[in-house]
C-alpha cells in the first residue's frame, strides 16, 4: 500500500517525505512518525485479518477475502473514520486510496496462502 501511495505522489510531483508526513499523527507532517503509525495501524488491520480468515474459513479464496477486507477498509476509513477530520490523509485522491487499500488486502491474502500453505 505505501510503496504504491509513494509512487503515485512521485508520479503526482509529490515528494516522499511530504507523501510520508500526511500518515504522521496530530498533522506534525514528520516522515518518521507517518511512517511508523502507517506500519502500526497496517499491523493492527493484519491482525484483523487473520481473525477474519479464521471465521471465514477456506469458503472463500484467501486473496479474495484479502480484497475484500482492502475494500471494506477504504470505505471505512474514507468516509468513515476520516469523513468530517480534516485528515491530511483526505489530501490523497479517493481512487489512490482505494486503489492503494485493494492491494494492501491482495498482498495480505496472498502472503497469507503462502504462510498457510
Amino acid at each position: 500500500m505505501m510503496v504504491f501511495l509513494l509512487v503515485a505522489g512521485l508520479l503526482g510531483g509529490v515528494s516522499v517525505p511530504v507523501t510520508l508526513g500526511i500518515f504522521a499523527p496530530a498533522g506534525d507532517a514528520n516522515p518518521i512518525s507517518g511512517a511508523f503509525a502507517h506500519l502500526a495501524v497496517s499491523a493492527i488491520y493484519g491482525a484483523g485479518f487473520g481473525a477474519l480468515v479464521l471465521l471465514v474459513g477456506k469458503r472463500i479464496p484467501a486473496w479474495v477475502t484479502g480484497i475484500l477486507y482492502g475494500l471494506m477498509l477504504f470505505f471505512i476509513a474514507r468516509f468513515g473514520f476520516l469523513s468530517d477530520t480534516g485528515s491530511a490523509l483526505l489530501t490523497i485522491t479517493p481512487g489512490n486510496f482505494g486503489i492503494a487499500h485493494v492491494v494492501y488486502g491482495g498482498v495480505l491474502g496472498g502472503l497469507f496462502i503462502r504462510k498457510v500453505a
